[in-house]
């Protein structure tokens, strides 16, 4: 590969370089390009969720095709391939289990959409574009696509072999090349008859994800310095307890889990916000009248949530609104270790005592039709 210089009569050659002698900054500007632009790996896709945590069950990307197929993107550039494809397999497996609700709620949150009925028409309005109607993520159509910048012969061939499984996996190869202080990046099909990356189908972008430094945000005296990372310490407390939370986690952010139930369109999420902290049962599901029926049928007992809990207890129907929710609030002000931990405990124990309280209440949740509900 070359570099002309239209100022110059000259050709500079694109000499390769190993992506981790690349500037550190450099690493992350990458990966925010493949993540937020995903149409660069060579087809049309819609991000439903992405993440970067090594340590969580999501996939870098999760994205829909045309066809209303789930793409798993596993990005691994530098450092060892290893456990590339059994990394990636298993969150496919996970994301097998997701449903529309599921998808319409990841992609709600992902895309900060201003309501779910804008987010269900941008999901609909993404899979119906060719003139046909795919239903979202049907049984067996899960898709996984590699990126990596290394892409050693053992992935290759353990791909290849998943292949011919019918498994259907992609594989590229994302090469960086340096001329001068410039940095170019090339993708390229790894695996056999694997047709390249369509430059031509990729629409234009206004701009590139800011990778200027954050500015210092403005805060309250509530706000903890835990805060940004209280929902990966939060995780990792129920990891260690045992409370299996990692198989049924939909959606995290800095402050924030969200948790499916056994129920679609039913979950719980926990947070700490303000010097709040909060776990929550969200009805959700893409019919509103559903949603209202499942508040109305918890409602019944109130009584049994008052004997559960020493915390006050908000019950929020949301007439208005999609969804309803019941939440559970304590006023947990984290100004140390000692607190810190206080407010984990509170976290991990009320939404256990929740989740038990709930278990039998789920039953007759998961038959609730979407029948026609009066307003208050």
């Amino acid at each position: 590969m070359y570099k002309i210089d239209p100022l110059v009569p000259r050709i500079d050659p694109l000499l390769p370089v190993s992506f981790d002698d690349l500037p550190a900054n450099l690493h992350r500007q990458i990966a925010d390009w493949v993540m937020y632009s995903p149409d660069i790996l060579g087809e049309p896709l819609l991000a439903v969720q992405i993440a970067f945590e090594d340590n969580t069950p999501r996939p870098d990307l999760l994205a829909l095709d045309r066809e209303g197929r789930l793409v798993v993107v596993e990005l691994r550039l530098g450092g060892s391939q290893t456990d590339l494809i059994g990394r990636a397999m298993g969150r496919a497996a996970m994301a097998a289990r997701l449903t529309r609700d599921d998808i319409v709620s990841l992609y709600h949150r992902q895309s900060g959409a201003a309501s779910r009925a804008d987010a269900i028409a941008s999901l609909d309005g993404f899979v119906t574009s060719t003139g046909q109607t795919h239903a979202l993520n049907p049984a067996g159509s899960q898709r996984i696509l590699l990126v990596a910048s290394d892409v050693p012969s053992d992935i290759a061939a353990t791909a290849e072999w998943l292949k011919s499984q019918g498994i259907e996996v992609g594989c590229l190869h994302l090469r960086t090349y340096q001329a001068g202080s410039d940095v170019f990046v090339d993708l390229a099909p790894a695996l056999q008859n694997q047709a390249p990356p369509s430059i031509a189908a990729i629409p234009p972008r206004l701009a590139p994800p800011d990778t200027s430094p954050a500015q210092p945000e403005q805060t309250s005296e509530n706000d903890t310095p835990v805060s940004d990372t209280y929902a990966a310490l939060l995780r990792g407390a129920a990891d260690r307890r045992g409370l299996g939370l990692a198989s049924r986690l939909l959606f995290e952010n800095a402050k924030t889990l969200r948790i499916a139930s056994p129920v679609p369109g039913v979950g719980y999420s926990l947070s700490l916000d303000e010097g709040e902290a909060r776990v929550r049962l969200i009805f959700d599901s893409a019919e509103r009248d559903q949603n209202k029926a499942r508040f109305d049928l918890v409602r019944e007992h109130v009584l049994d949530f008052a004997a559960t809990f020493d915390d006050p207890v908000d019950w929020r129907r949301l007439d208005d609104a999609v969804e309803s929710r019941i939440t559970i609030r304590n006023d947990m002000a984290v100004t140390g270790e000692e607190e810190l931990a206080e407010t984990i405990d509170w976290h991990l124990d009320t939404f256990a005592r929740l989740e038990g309280l709930m278990a039998p209440i789920l039953e007759t949740l998961s038959g609730t039709q979407a029948e026609p509900v009066a307003a208050e």
